[in-house]
């Protein structure tokens, strides 16, 4: 029976409230059920977000407005070396940077302005404490009312692609940059219909976001994909496949699309990440392509290159290492190298090398500090340079080493006769001046230590000049060869002979006292007075003139030694020739008086008296196409008595006794001057003009020429300067001073016996020279010297690498001339094209026959 109010009010009011309350837990039953139901809903709907994120290759997070890091994929803890336990709660800032930051980077200060934003961090940016390339995309996530709630940041991983680039750019140069990959598109698909997908894809289609959901997965892919994603949809791959994509504006895209399971809200959905593979197609097919031309480019080149695996085993040669190593590829591969060849530094005395190994311990590339041998299975042998390096992988790690070995074989034999030859006088095959004097050098050592005597003999012959003049160039040399021959047996092991230069020869009397290197002296004297030089038909009494010094403690320096021998001798010339004389303290005056002084007072004279004569010497081209007249200016001098005394007579003495800055001032002046009065009579020539070391260093020499020039008005475009190798190296910053400045009116220089030292290889870059003069010793046998015919070829090249053209001095033969066509020089200069003659009979000679002959035109 129900209470009533009126039986008992009370009572009828606790009822009621009572029912009322259980009304009331029932609603709220019910509406903590729909809460849970939506928690549950909203956190597979969070979940699948979260999934789809770890899918995705790039590191993202979510950060709130304290910059704490609130979530993030995968990607992202990979990314920066941490554990979600290790960074959750931390702020970005420091997991970025290790630090907290009083300027922050640009990243950090969007996040801070609550602003979008894109930036690119490079490897070697000093705040990239991650030591490679990434992009980052800050996205702030804003509320209905636009109220920032969140910031979005997202990491990718730009290594590849900047090795991609790097690929290109180091092989083909022609690559500036690459443009930077897009991130990838995610969209969520049931049965092919898009019920969700992020920003990304929508702009790589052309799309708003709104636009694509509810779309056809199929009517975004173009018509020749189409069937192929159908069969895929159908069977549900997850493997990777590249198709073509259909934008909105109506273009193609080639995109890489990977699809897998994913759970949406309740739901067994698909995700797909689609990826812009254009660039990456580009670079597909350039590394492709280099590769091909790598290939191309190991199969050509001329040195042997190998490649092994991490144990030193081989997986590659290319066929000059075939050649080198004697064994075909199929034969070697899967050996060690050491299996097949003994790799040995000679010069260091260590064990045979393995240079594979060696790289990969020490995980850097090794040259080779010196030549190696190596020596072959079959018992042949080379001499090589190598180099070894690791190959890393993309972690870093060494997975195999490449070899290169250069056989320097040639090479070495070339370089062992260079610097033979630039020790020892190829003609007599005697020690040369440089390193005579070296050994005077010890022997005055020796002199001031422990008080050892030792005497220089000066030879200089006394009818070398007739032979020359008579006979030629060829038959000087014969004799040269044969009176060296005569000589060399006659001393003892420890005595030294030398070509000091021209007919000039020098013999070092090891410990010897005077009276002894006397009885020397005279017995070669004897020897050579004895000899008669045969030269076809002819025959002529050689004799000698012998000064001799004696080195002692006292000897101040091997100059001032060389000076009392060559004062010596030229008294003994002056006293009749063929005879020997011994300097002497009190002497030195009567030594000058006869000897040097008196070539200098003829030089003086003729300067004075007008008795100099310009003589020329044509230069012809030897390649087709018709090119100036060239015209060697030489200096004469006329004697008393009328005869015409050749340059080498009186230039070594008047370099000696400073003179030449005098004679170099009237050549330059007269020449002009000849020039100026002959330029109607040629249209094109160029004159030559030899100048000395001495008027290089002269302070108003450069003045001077550029006065002259100006005052005869002559072009400076027909003008060439000659500068010998050894002036030009002797006085290096003066002569390239003064061939800059004479270049820039238009004149020409060329680089006079170019090869006679090793040092003008190390100058020839910095002196702006037109013309290389090939030293006349390799030209005038290189028709039958291998060596010599080598030389040439390779000063020529030089050359020509250099842009600068070459002449060829001492061409006396047409055997000669025709190999000089063929190997390329470009002029050619001698008795075989042309003999000095006046200069006032030079234009005439010009049209002479043998000129047109020697030049082939």
């Amino acid at each position: 029976m129900k209470p009533s109010l009126s039986a008992g009010g009370s009572d009828g009011l606790i009822w009621i409230l009572g029912l009322t309350l259980i009304v009331a837990l029932l609603v709220l039953y019910r509406l903590r059920r729909r809460l849970q139901a939506s928690e549950t809903s909203l956190a597979r709907t969070e979940a699948g977000w979260v999934q789809a994120l770890d899918f995705a290759e790039d590191a993202m997070c979510l950060i709130d407005l304290d910059d704490r890091l609130v979530r993030a994929n995968r990607a992202f803890y990979r990314f920066i070396g941490s554990t979600p336990e290790e960074a959750l709660g931390k702020k970005l800032m420091i997991l970025i940077h290790g630090e907290q930051e009083k300027n922050p980077c640009p990243v950090c200060q969007a996040r801070l302005d609550r602003r979008n934003a894109v930036f690119v961090k490079e490897a070697d940016d000093p705040m990239n404490r991650f030591h490679k390339p990434f992009e980052v995309i800050v996205k702030i996530i804003r509320d209905r009312q636009g109220e920032p709630i969140g910031i979005l940041q997202m990491l990718r991983d730009l290594t590849r692609q900047r090795e991609a680039e790097n690929a290109i750019r180091e092989s083909e140069q022609r690559h500036s940059g690459f443009s930077q990959a897009a991130f990838d598109g995610i969209a969520i698909h049931d049965r092919g219909v898009i019920v969700n997908l992020n920003p990304t894809l929508a702009s790589m289609l052309g799309y708003d976001q709104a636009e694509l959901i509810g779309t056809q997965l199929l009517e975004l892919v173009a018509a020749p994909s189409r069937a192929f994603v159908t069969a895929r949809l159908q069977v549900k791959s997850d493997e990777s496949m590249e198709i073509q994509a259909m934008r909105k504006d109506g273009t193609e895209l080639t995109v890489e699309v990977r699809a897998r399971d994913f759970p949406y809200q309740g739901r067994a959905l698909r995700v797909v990440a689609v990826r812009d593979i254009r660039e990456l197609t580009h670079t597909q097919q350039a590394l492709f392509e280099e590769k091909e031309r790598l290939m191309v480019t190991l199969k050509s080149i001329g040195e042997a290159v190998i490649v092994t695996d991490i144990a030193g085993r081989i997986q590659y040669l290319n066929p000059i290492a075939v050649s080198l190593l004697g064994c075909g590829e199929a034969q070697a591969c899967g050996k060690k190298l050491p299996d097949l060849c003994r790799i040995v530094d000679e010069a260091r005395g260590l064990a045979p090398l393995d240079l594979a190994r060696s790289c990969l311990k020490q995980n850097i590339i090794i040259n080779s500090k010196s030549n190696c041998v190596l020596y072959r299975n079959d018992g042949r042998q080379f001499v090589v340079e190598h180099s070894s390096g690791p190959i890393h992988s993309r972690d870093g790690d060494a997975i195999g080493a490449v070899l290169a070995l250069r056989d320097v074989t040639e090479m070495r034999q070339l370089e062992q006769q260079l610097i033979y030859q630039a020790r020892y006088d190829t003609l007599t095959g005697l020690m040369n001046r440089h390193q005579f004097e070296l050994r005077l050098e010890t022997a005055l050592e020796s002199a001031k230590t422990d008080g050892t005597q030792h005497v220089l003999c000066y030879f200089d012959l006394d009818q070398f000049k007739v032979v020359n003049d008579t006979c030629g160039h060829v038959a000087g040399d014969q004799m040269l060869a044969q009176i060296a021959a005569l000589i060399g047996p006659r001393v003892r092991n420890t005595d030294t002979v030398a070509r000091l230069g021209g007919d000039e020869f020098g013999v070092l009397l090891d410990d010897c006292p005077r009276a002894m290197a006397f009885e020397v002296a005279e017995m070669l004297r004897q020897v050579v007075a004895d000899f008669r030089f045969v030269w076809g038909n002819r025959s002529f009494d050689v004799g000698v003139s012998i000064g001799m010094a004696a080195i002692t403690a006292d000897s101040a320096s091997v100059t001032e030694v060389l000076s009392a021998a060559d004062a010596a001798c030229y008294v003994a010339k002056d006293l009749g020739r063929n005879r020997i004389h011994m300097h002497q303290p009190d002497d030195a005056a009567l030594a000058r008086h006869h000897g040097e002084i008196e070539w200098s007072q003829r030089v003086s004279s003729a300067l004075k008296e007008g008795r100099l004569r310009l003589y020329s010497q044509p230069i012809v081209a030897l390649q087709p196409g018709d090119g100036p007249i060239w015209h060697e200016i030489l200096v004469h001098m006329v004697d008393n008595e009328g005869k015409s005394i050749p340059p080498m007579a009186f230039i070594p003495a008047a370099e000696r006794y400073n003179l030449m800055p005098a004679v170099d001032r009237w050549v330059v002046s007269n020449t002009l001057a000849w020039l100026q009065q002959t330029k109607r009579a040629a249209a094109s020539r160029v004159c030559s003009i030899n100048l000395s070391g001495r008027s290089l260093c002269e302070n108003r020499f450069l003045e001077f020429v550029i006065a002259e020039i100006h005052r005869f008005g002559v072009d400076p475009v027909d003008i060439a300067f000659e500068i010998t190798e050894t002036a030009a190296v002797a006085n290096f910053a003066q002569a390239q001073q003064f061939i800059i400045a004479l270049k820039r009116m238009g004149c020409r220089f060329a680089l006079d016996d170019f090869g006679s030292g090793l040092s003008s290889f190390a100058y020839l870059k910095h002196l702006p020279v037109d013309y290389l003069k090939i030293d006349g010793n390799f030209v005038r046998d290189m028709a039958t010297d291998r060596i010599d015919h080598a030389m040439v070829e390779a000063i020529n090249q030089l050359g020509h690498v250099m842009g600068i053209q070459t002449i060829a001095e001492y061409v006396e033969s047409r055997e000669v001339l025709e190999k000089l066509k063929i190997v390329g020089v470009d002029y050619a200069q001698g008795f075989a094209v042309g003999y000095p003659v006046p200069i006032e009979e030079a234009l005439a000679a010009r049209d002479a026959l043998w000129v047109a002959d020697a030049a082939g035109r």
